[in-house]
């Protein structure tokens, strides 16, 4: 059954975003997170809000590695100084959505910079804080989450929690033989060749699909 809940407020973030910060999270915000093998940060594909039957879809109806649904209603808001709620319908997992984007690009240490040392400059960092109040459809169901050192909680009648982390991706081993690779995604996680069928270099997609002998495209693109 569809449920709806309606979110006031925003969470500021200091220093405010660059061009190149709000630009994908706009694309983020805009595009199905479907499992595909173009990787958890794949913000292309064809069709409406990228849900084109492209090759590389994995899956329509799972959620790409490690996210926590298929669409992500928070967007930067007009001056890339706070995170807002997009204003749309069933809006799921939006505390875990938070913390995503806190760990993965927003936070003191983005995820997907340490993955890419080449994206450290697009993403450097930020300081969030602040509170969401939500309602529910539901006359009683009425919560709020908070953002504080890179962490959210989430307050409810039921009392205070902190929202569970994102996880760390596992480098490939060092000693897998580099020279040769299907997935050029990271020189810190390089698959190697086909003979190592079955190997997870956790690049593309985040160790849930073995390496292919089709060479994938670069997961951060958004232009």
């Amino acid at each position: 059954m569809d449920y709806t809940t309606v979110f006031d407020g925003h969470i500021s973030i200091t220093p405010p975003l660059n061009a190149q910060e709000r630009a994908y999270l706009e694309k983020f915000n805009q595009t199905r997170r479907m499992w595909r093998s173009n990787g958890p940060y794949f913000v292309g594909g064809s069709g409406f809000m990228g849900q084109g039957h492209d090759p590389d879809v994995l899956d329509f109806s799972r959620p790409a590695g490690g996210q926590p649904g298929l669409w992500c209603q928070w967007v930067p808001n007009a001056t890339g100084d706070g995170l807002i709620w997009d204003q749309g319908e069933k809006f799921y997992y939006a505390a875990e959505w938070m913390q995503y984007l806190i760990d993965h690009f927003l936070g003191s240490t983005p995820i997907v910079a340490i993955l890419y040392p080449e994206l450290k400059a697009i993403f450097t960092g930020h300081t969030l804080s602040g509170c969401i109040f939500a309602q529910g459809e539901d006359q009683d169901d009425q919560w709020s989450l908070t953002v504080r050192d890179d962490q959210v909680f989430v307050h409810d009648e039921s009392g205070s929690r902190a929202v569970k982390r994102s996880a760390m991706p596992t480098a490939a081993p060092q000693e897998l033989p580099p020279a040769r690779v299907d997935c050029p995604l990271s020189p810190a996680a390089r698959a190697p060749k086909q003979q190592q069928r079955g190997f997870r270099c956790n690049a593309c997609c985040w160790g849930r699909w073995p390496c292919s002998r089709r060479p994938l495209t670069l997961t951060i693109r958004w232009r």
